[in-house]
C-alpha cells in the first residue's frame, strides 16, 4: 500500500525547522521557512504504479503528497541528488518533459541537484495543484496541493 504524506505547514517561527535540520555552515533559512529533505531512491512504495524506477523521497516518504500554504516559504533541500535528476516545481503531472512544465512564479533554484535547494514562496495566484518532478524522467515526483491560509 502506498504511503502518502499530507502536510499542512505554516506559522512556524524562525527557530523551527520541519523535516530538516541546519548546521552552522548552512546559510540561514528565510524566516518562517519550512525545509523538506529530498533524496533520490529506488522506487519501492511510490503512490503511482507507473513511477520511474527511481523516485524523489521527501522527508523519508516516496512520492510524498505535500500541502503548501499560499504566502508561505518552502525549501526543498537536495541530498546528493544526481545531476541526471534535476528537481523542479512543475505544472506537469508526469515530468520528464525537459522542464517544459516549469513553474517559475515564486521559485528560485529550479532544476536543483547535488546539495542545492529549490525555494518556493507560494504566490497568492498559484493554482490549487502543482507538482515536484524530474525534468528528465517521468513520474519521479508527486503532488503539491496549494491552499489559502486559514483565518
Amino acid at each position: 500500500m502506498a504511503l502518502s504524506l499530507a502536510l499542512i505547514l505554516g506559522g512556524c517561527d524562525s527557530n523551527t525547522s520541519v523535516g530538516g535540520s541546519t548546521s552552522s555552515d548552512d546559510p540561514p533559512d528565510p524566516p518562517n521557512a519550512t525545509t523538506f529533505q529530498v533524496a533520490v531512491v529506488t522506487e519501492t512504495d511510490h503512490p503511482d504504479p507507473n513511477a520511474h524506477s527511481v523516485v524523489f523521497e521527501v522527508d523519508g516518504v516516496q512520492g510524498a503528497e505535500l500541502t503548501l500554504v499560499r504566502g508561505e516559504t518552502y525549501i526543498f533541500q537536495m541530498g546528493d541528488t544526481p545531476a541526471l535528476h534535476p528537481f523542479h516545481i512543475s505544472t506537469s503531472s508526469t515530468g520528464g518533459d525537459g522542464g517544459a512544465g516549469e513553474w517559475t512564479d515564486g521559485v528560485t533554484g529550479n532544476f536543483a541537484s547535488g546539495n542545492s535547494a529549490v525555494t518556493f514562496v507560494v504566490p497568492n495566484g498559484a493554482p490549487d495543484l502543482l507538482f515536484y518532478q524530474c525534468a528528465n524522467h517521468l513520474i519521479m515526483g508527486w503532488r503539491l496541493n496549494i491552499i489559502s491560509p486559514s483565518g
